[in-house]
């Protein structure tokens, strides 16, 4: 749905990420066809990107009665 980043708060730097998936199901099957895509394993091998990712936190929301989303 959208990606941004944090111009203030806690936990600075980070990527915020939000990805819609009708079933939990597919949010494994998602990832792990991302996880396992080779240019994804090419870029996460160029040392040149080594050390990026500090921490990762997932949420899972549902939306309510009133979300557009």
């Amino acid at each position: 749905v959208f990606f941004g980043r944090a111009l203030a708060g806690a936990d600075l730097p980070q990527l915020t990420y939000m990805v819609a998936h009708p079933r939990s199901e597919d949010i494994k099957a998602h990832w792990k066809a991302f996880f396992d895509d080779a240019e994804w394993k090419r870029l996460k091998a160029d040392p040149s990107y080594a050390d990026n990712v500090s921490k990762v936190t997932a949420w899972f929301l549902r939306p309510s009665p009133a979300s557009q989303i």
